[in-house]
């Protein structure tokens, strides 16, 4: 199974099926994000990157926003969101899936030094699995929340990366995360 990345797909029972109107939108986050709109997975390119079960086309939407400082030390910060919407058979495979994902991204560590949080709002026991890195090339930290509504599994994912390898990285707050969460779950059917 994939767990840091990738499609969990079983055989694509309806391809015509689109999940695009689920997604979150320009709206629905801070503002000063940009996205270039929602895709599925026919058309994704390089920000494609959750773990999502589907037996349908998986949609996703990708928001940025970046910051720079001035010379001598010049550096750079990005932070985004991203929303990825898978479909199963059912309302319990989704929870079973969820679960399932969750504890192989913990497990596997696909955070280094992941964590859990606990993340306020209508679903009991809701936790992001939070991390911290670094590279030769800067800075990042990440967090993820999966959550299944309905036979609907959702990712949604936080990061922030910085040119700097000293730059301390501050994830958005427990309450943050869970306002762009219970945003999500509104769009999807119950």
């Amino acid at each position: 199974m994939e767990t840091c990345g990738g499609i969990l797909t079983d055989q694509n029972l309806r391809p015509a099926v689109s999940l695009q109107g689920l997604l979150l939108n320009s709206d629905d986050v801070p503002v000063s994000y940009t996205t270039k709109g929602p895709q599925s997975t026919g058309t994704a390119g390089t920000e494609f990157y959750a773990s999502v079960p589907s037996t349908v086309p998986v949609w996703f939407i990708h928001f940025e926003m970046g910051s720079s400082t001035a010379s001598p030390n010049a550096t750079s910060e990005t932070s985004s969101i991203s929303e990825t919407i898978g479909e199963v058979d059912s309302a319990q495979t989704a929870v079973q899936q969820v679960a399932r994902i969750q504890a192989a991204a913990v497990q596997t560590q696909c955070l280094p030094d992941g964590h859990m949080v606990a993340i306020p709002g209508s679903v009991p026991n809701l936790a992001a699995i939070e991390g911290f890195g670094g590279s030769r090339a800067g800075s990042l930290a990440g967090a993820t929340v999966l959550v299944a509504k309905g036979p609907y599994v959702i990712n949604l994912m936080w990061g922030v990366q910085s040119s700097s390898q000293t730059t301390t990285l501050t994830l958005p707050t427990p309450s943050e995360i869970g306002s762009i969460v219970e945003k999500a779950l509104t769009l999807i059917p119950s």
